[in-house]
């Protein structure tokens, strides 16, 4: 994730940083709906999501313009999983998902961010999930561009421009190694991580 966003803020023409940045978002994923299926309070666990994501806007609009953070898709993914563990009809549960996905669309990974956790959190086979996770995050991502960057914005779809996109899909090696353990519980130095981190890359490119 830094690595990406210090590529995109610090050195724009160094794609590798942006490539390697692509792996971050299906891992997060991942996650949120392994958190899911563990939690014990899943009502902390969206309020610490939501909470993070208003703490996160001005140092997301500081450095990217865009107030509307990840955390905001996280929390809207996570919101989704449990509209769908709670509802007992599962389309009507579909239709929630995909009105949550367009109301994120602004979001950063939003549309396509919030499917993805969905597909993460309904496949329970963790290899399948991999594979059709990062499958559905790329596909969902190039069907978001094509949507509202082309259909809505009437701007000229042209695949190779979004060729960084595909390094998305080398996330499933790492998520198909997972253990299913819990590694050490270091949550809340991630949740502060991302707007102090974002706050120090936006003081180093004014500065320079």
């Amino acid at each position: 994730m830094s690595v990406d966003h210090i590529g995109a803020l610090l050195f724009p023409h160094a794609l590798w940083m942006r490539e390697i940045g692509r792996l971050t978002f299906p891992i997060m994923a991942f996650l949120i709906a392994e958190g899911f299926s563990h939690t014990k309070n899943i009502f902390k666990y969206e309020l610490r999501l939501i909470l993070f994501a208003f703490i996160s806007m001005i140092p997301f609009y500081l450095a990217f313009g865009n107030p509307y953070n990840v955390f905001f898709t996280l929390f809207g993914g996570l919101l989704a999983l449990d509209i769908d563990k709670r509802v007992k009809n599962k389309s009507v549960a579909f239709i929630c998902m995909m009105i949550i996905a367009f109301i994120t669309h602004k979001c950063d990974w939003g549309f396509s961010g919030v499917i993805t956790i969905y597909i993460f959190g309904k496949i329970k086979d963790k290899n399948v999930a991999a594979f059709c996770g990062v499958l559905g995050c790329l596909a969902t991502y190039l069907l978001k561009c094509f949507i509202f960057d082309c259909v809505l914005a009437n701007k000229a779809f042209n695949l190779m421009s979004y060729r960084i996109s595909f390094w998305i899909l080398a996330a499933a090696l790492p998520l198909m190694m997972y253990n299913g353990q819990r590694g050490r519980n270091i949550k809340s130095f991630f949740y502060i991580y991302y707007p102090v981190h974002l706050i120090i890359i936006f003081v180093i490119k004014s500065i320079i």
